[in-house]
C-alpha cells in the first residue's frame, strides 16, 4: 500500500470515528477546552520587546557574564526614576517648586521608596540652605527666597557639573533659562524588587507629576514596560473587534442560518481558548508579535468552517442522510485540510529553528494554533453539526437558508469561474501577467529592511485621528515614552550611560594579558574616540593597577620592577602584582574589573 493509500484509509477511519460518535467527539473537545481555559490565565505579556531579540547572542551572553560575575559599576540602575519637566524656563522659582513639590508628594508616600533626590531644584534650594536635606525643606526654602535671589543662584552655579548636568544643553547662565531639566530620584529597593514593582512605583510617580500644572512627567523602565503592555492590549481591543466584525460578515452570507453561524462562531472561539491557553501552560509570553496570531487562526478557522458547511449541505441537496452526507463531505475534504494544516505548520515552524525568541515563539505559536484549528473545524465542528441538526429535527426547528453557497447558477458561482474562464481561452496572457506581477513582487520585496530599531517597538508618538477618535472602550491610552525619548536625545549630552563594555576570557596571570586589555583602547578609532583628544576612556583592571601606582609607593615599585617595556603596564609576575593590589585600599575597585580566579576582565 502506498503512502497516499494509508493517508486515505487513516482519514477515512477518522471520519468514520467522528460521524458515527459525533457527541464523544463533542464531550471531548469541550473538556479540553475547560482545560485550556485554565492555561489562559497563566499568559503573560512580553513588554521589553528588543530584549529578546538578543537571546543566545555572543554580545547578550558576554553581558550577562559581566552582569552575573562583577558588580558595581555594571549594576542596573532600573531602581531610579527621571522627573523631566519641559517648558519655555524652567530655571524660574515657580517652576523649580513645582518640582519640589511633585518631590515632597512622592517623598511622603513609603510605597515609592524614595532614597535621594537630585535635580536643579534640589541643588538650587541646598545651595541656599544646606540644611535642607527632604523635598519639603528644600520647597519652603524656596518659597521664602525671592525670585531675584533665586537667578542669582542659579547663575552662580553655571559651573557646577552637578547642576549642570541636569540641564537641556540651551541652558544659558546670563539669562538664566533652559529649556528642560531632569530630577533623578533613587529609589531604596529590597532584595527582589521585580519589575512590575518598579513598573507600578514609576506609574504613581507619573500619576503625580501629571496632576501638576506644566509639563512634567515621569521616564524610566518601568513606565516603558507599562506603555508597551498598553500598546499590546490597546491593538488587541482595536483590531480583534474589526476582524470579527469582517469575519462574521463573511460567516452570515456564507451560513446565512443563526445555528450554523453560532456552531462557527464557536469553533473559532474555541481555537482561540486553546490557543492561548497553550501560551499560558507553555509560558511563551504574548508580546507585539503575537498580534497577529489570533488574526491568522480566525482567517483559516473561517475558511475550514465554510467548507465544512457549504459541502455537507451540498451532499444533502444531492439527497443523501445527514451521516451520510457529512461523512461523503468530510472524506473529500480531510485530505485538503490535513495538506493544508501540515504545509502551514511548515511553513510557520520553520521559525523554531531561529536564534531569536520571539521568531521562535511566534512560529510555535502559530504552528500550534494552525493544528487546533484543523482538529476543532476537522473533528468537532462535523460532529457538532451533525448532533445539532439531529436536534433540529428532533423537535422541529426549520432551517432558515441552508443552500449551498457559490453553486454553478449563482451570481458567486460565475464569479468565481472567472479565473478558470481566462486561463481556458488566454492561458498564455493569464501566465504571463502571474509572472510580471511575481517579479514585480520579488522585485519590491528584495528592498525590505531587515533591521529595526529599539524605537519601532515603542508606542507610537503621535496616532491618526481615526484612532483618536474612538470612543471608550476602544479609544487608545495615552503614550509619553516616545515623546519623552526624542526630548531627551534632542536636549540633552550624551550620558554617562552610553559606554562600550569588553567583555575578556583568558588567563589574566600571562605576562601579556594586561598589554592586550589595553591595545584596544590605545588604537581606539571611529566610534570608539569619543574622549577628549579623540581617544577612548578607559577603565579596567589596568587603570586600577595605575591609579593605586599614584597612591602606593610601595606597589607602584613592584609594577615599576615588572614593568619590561615601561609603559606603565605590568608585564611579568602578574599573580604577585594582583595579590597585592586585591588585599590592599584599591581591592574593592580590583574586584569589579577582574574576578578572583584571574579568567575574566
Amino acid at each position: 500500500m502506498s503512502l497516499g493509500e494509508r493517508i486515505e484509509a487513516w482519514t477515512r477511519r477518522l471520519n468514520d470515528a467522528i460521524v458515527d460518535s459525533p457527541r464523544r467527539v463533542i464531550i471531548i473537545f469541550l473538556v479540553l477546552t475547560l482545560v485550556f481555559t485554565g492555561g489562559i490565565g497563566l499568559v503573560s505579556t512580553d513588554t521589553e520587546a528588543t530584549d529578546s531579540f538578543t537571546d543566545g547572542l555572543e554580545e547578550q551572553q558576554a553581558l550577562d557574564a559581566v552582569n552575573e560575575e562583577f558588580e558595581d559599576p555594571f549594576e542596573s540602575d532600573d531602581e531610579s526614576t527621571q522627573l523631566i519637566h519641559s517648558g519655555s524656563n524652567v530655571l524660574t522659582k515657580e517652576a523649580l517648586l513645582r518640582d519640589l513639590r511633585v518631590l515632597e508628594e512622592v517623598e511622603s508616600r513609603d510605597d515609592l521608596r524614595v532614597a535621594s533626590a537630585n535635580g536643579p531644584a534640589t541643588v538650587v534650594a541646598q545651595t541656599i540652605d544646606p540644611s535642607a536635606t527632604t523635598a519639603a525643606e528644600q520647597r519652603r526654602v524656596l518659597e521664602s527666597t525671592s525670585a531675584t535671589r533665586v537667578r542669582q543662584v542659579v547663575r552662580s552655579l553655571s559651573e557646577n557639573p552637578r547642576f549642570t548636568g541636569t540641564l537641556a544643553t540651551d541652558f544659558n547662565p546670563t539669562s538664566v533659562s533652559a529649556s528642560a531639566s531632569i530630577t533623578v530620584v533613587s529609589h531604596d529597593v529590597p532584595g527582589g524588587f521585580s519589575d512590575a514593582n518598579l513598573q507600578e512605583v514609576q506609574t504613581t510617580i507619573r500619576s503625580i507629576a501629571a496632576d501638576q500644572p506644566g509639563d512634567l512627567t515621569a521616564f524610566g523602565s518601568g513606565v516603558t514596560n507599562a506603555e508597551t503592555a498598553n500598546v499590546i492590549g490597546d491593538s488587541l481591543t482595536i483590531v480583534m473587534p474589526v476582524v470579527v466584525l469582517l469575519l462574521l460578515l463573511f460567516l452570515v452570507v456564507a451560513y446565512r442560518d443563526p445555528i450554523d453561524l453560532g456552531l462557527g462562531l464557536l469553533s473559532l472561539l474555541m481555537t482561540i481558548i486553546w490557543t492561548f491557553g497553550f501560551l499560558g501552560f507553555s509560558g511563551i509570553p504574548f508580546n507585539q508579535q503575537m498580534i497577529t496570531v489570533p488574526v491568522l487562526l480566525l482567517a483559516v478557522g473561517v475558511d475550514f468552517g465554510i467548507h465544512i458547511i457549504n459541502r455537507y449541505r451540498e451532499e444533502t441537496v444531492k439527497g443523501y442522510e445527514a451521516t451520510e452526507a457529512m461523512r461523503e463531505a468530510n472524506n473529500q475534504l480531510m485530505i485538503a485540510f490535513i495538506i493544508v494544516t501540515v504545509t502551514t505548520v511548515f511553513g510557520f515552524g520553520a521559525n523554531v529553528i531561529s536564534d531569536l525568541t520571539p521568531i521562535r515563539n511566534l512560529g510555535i505559536a502559530s504552528a500550534v494554533g494552525i493544528t487546533f484549528t484543523f482538529l476543532i473545524f476537522g473533528l468537532f465542528l462535523p460532529a457538532a453539526k451533525l448532533v445539532v441538526d439531529r436536534l433540529r429535527e428532533q423537535y422541529g426547528v426549520p432551517e432558515f437558508n441552508s443552500a449551498p453557497i457559490s453553486s454553478e447558477d449563482s451570481t458567486l458561482g460565475k464569479f468565481l469561474t472567472f479565473p478558470a474562464q481566462v486561463s481556458r481561452y488566454a492561458p498564455i496572457a493569464f501566465v504571463v501577467v502571474l509572472l510580471v506581477t511575481g517579479g514585480m513582487a520579488a522585485a519590491y520585496g528584495s528592498g525590505v529592511d531587515t533591521s529595526f530599531e529599539t524605537e519601532d517597538f515603542l508606542p507610537p508618538e503621535e496616532q491618526p485621528d481615526y484612532v483618536t477618535g474612538l470612543p471608550e472602550p476602544f479609544a487608545p491610552s495615552e503614550y509619553t515614552v516616545t515623546e519623552t525619548l526624542n526630548l531627551l536625545e534632542d536636549r540633552f549630552s550624551t550620558n554617562q550611560d552610553q559606554t562600550v563594555k569588553l567583555y575578556v576570557e583568558g588567563n589574566f596571570e600571562e605576562g601579556h594579558a594586561l598589554e592586550a586589555l589595553a591595545d584596544p583602547n590605545d588604537d581606539a578609532s571611529g566610534s570608539l574616540a569619543v574622549g577628549d583628544g579623540g581617544s577612548a576612556q578607559p577603565t579596567s583592571i589596568v587603570t586600577v593597577i595605575q591609579s593605586h601606582a599614584e597612591q602606593n609607593p610601595e606597589f607602584a615599585k613592584l609594577v615599576a620592577r615588572n614593568d619590561i617595556d615601561g609603559n606603565g603596564i605590568p608585564d611579568q609576575n602578574l599573580d604577585r602584582i594582583y595579590d597585592v593590589l586585591f588585599a590592599s585600599s584599591s581591592g574593592d575597585r580590583a574586584e569589579q574589573y577582574l574576578t578572583p580566579d584571574r579568567r575574566s576582565a
